[in-house]
């Protein structure tokens, strides 16, 4: 079942456009032969909008705002074009799953709202919404509202080249630029993947370096648990973030230190392996206490680490001038908020090092990074 843009069909389905749950106020849009449901509503006794101009949705104006009742229900409703209309009522679930039963008893069939777009639209419509819904940040969401606006004709374009006997009718010409613009969008595909979801950073480090009050000072609150023990944190604990609107997972994980305690083990092996799948390593290091080979040991595990120096308030151990470090560490203190900015700064230039041009499409599915893969293996 597939709507071109507007066309009449007669099947006509509804979908919930705001998010399920309590809210102020819920949008159902309505689409399809809006003339042959008004007729089933007037023989039905199921309840249907009635509007206070006494006229049925069919025939209201394009895009003006009608106030009626759908039974007990006070609301809204705006004719968009001829074959659609949308239903502003109150948020509560049991109002919306009202009306949404009483379309379905008039033979509307219900969606998700990402089914729908995808059956109204296409698919790259609905990836697009989806992805812009998801954003964590105000600006991953412009970004994605953009891509929306700008990637859908060539995405079109691209998903018709995964066809090989389509691929070979392409001139030299048309190929060569396919060509460019695929390698380019698949630079940028980590950027893409990230405006969807956040970029992940793990801290890391011997126990009571101060890997909980670290990830406190990002976050801004107390979101990890601080106490004054070696070994404390026996999973990784995680806390969402933005940074310069950047959205990101910050990860706080046991200490990594050698241990004969079972639970403390599993710990560190769980750490170790968030360390490695991570977007950014950051190693924190006491400047406070004299450095063992433990420290050496972590920093050659993890070499493309950012080396953070913390408790930079105390008095520091005159043995880190022997050691031989592959950069110069960050200091900071989590006490006193020195170097945290500084910090966010830097954390922010090592995960997004350039930002893409405005008018490079973004794959931003894993579908759509799929589709790219699928056209370099014909181009190869």
């Amino acid at each position: 079942m597939t709507f071109p843009s507007e066309t009449l069909n007669d099947t006509t389905i509804a979908t919930l456009l705001t998010p399920h749950g309590r809210g102020a106020v819920a949008t159902i849009v309505v689409r399809g032969c809006l003339e042959q449901l008004a007729l089933k509503a007037q023989k039905s006794p199921v309840p249907f909008f009635l509007a206070r101009n006494q006229k049925p949705v069919n025939l209201q104006p394009t895009g003006k705002i009608v106030f009626g009742s759908w039974g007990e229900e006070e609301l809204v409703v705006c004719r968009t074009s001829e074959f659609k209309f949308e239903i502003h009522s109150h948020g509560g679930s049991a109002a919306v799953s009202r009306i949404l039963q009483d379309l379905k008893s008039l033979g509307c069939s219900i969606l998700e709202w990402s089914d729908y777009y995808e059956k109204t639209d296409s698919i790259w419509e609905s990836e697009y919404i989806q992805a812009i819904s998801q954003a964590r940040t105000f600006r991953t969401a412009e970004l994605l509202i953009q891509q929306r606006q700008s990637g859908k004709k060539l995405w079109k374009e691209l998903d018709k080249c995964q066809d090989q006997n389509y691929w070979a009718t392409l001139n030299e010409e048309a190929k060569n630029e396919h060509c460019k613009t695929v390698v380019q969008m698949l630079e940028w595909s980590d950027f893409g993947k990230h405006l969807v979801t956040p970029w992940s950073i793990v801290i890391g480090g011997l126990p009571n370096v101060g890997k909980s009050s670290l990830i406190n000072a990002l976050l801004g609150f107390e979101r990890a648990i601080v106490v004054d023990q070696p070994g404390t944190t026996r999973d990784v604990v995680t806390g969402e973030t933005a940074l310069q609107g950047w959205p990101v997972l910050l990860s706080d994980t046991a200490g990594q230190r050698k241990t004969v305690n079972l639970l403390e083990t599993e710990g560190i092996k769980r750490a170790i392996k968030a360390m490695k799948a991570a977007d950014l390593q950051i190693l924190l290091l006491d400047r406070s206490t004299t450095p063992t080979s433990q420290v050496q040991a972590l920093i050659a595990t993890f070499p493309g680490a950012l080396l953070v120096f913390n408790k930079v308030d105390l008095k520091a151990a005159p043995d880190w001038n022997a050691v031989k470090l592959p950069e110069s560490p960050i200091a900071v203190s989590c006490q006193t908020g020195e170097g945290i900015e500084l910090l966010s700064n830097t954390i922010i230039q090592k995960i997004i090092p350039r930002i893409p041009p405005a008018e490079v499409v973004l794959p931003v599915t894993k579908r759509q990074r799929q589709v790219l893969k699928n056209i370099c293996k014909l181009i190869e």
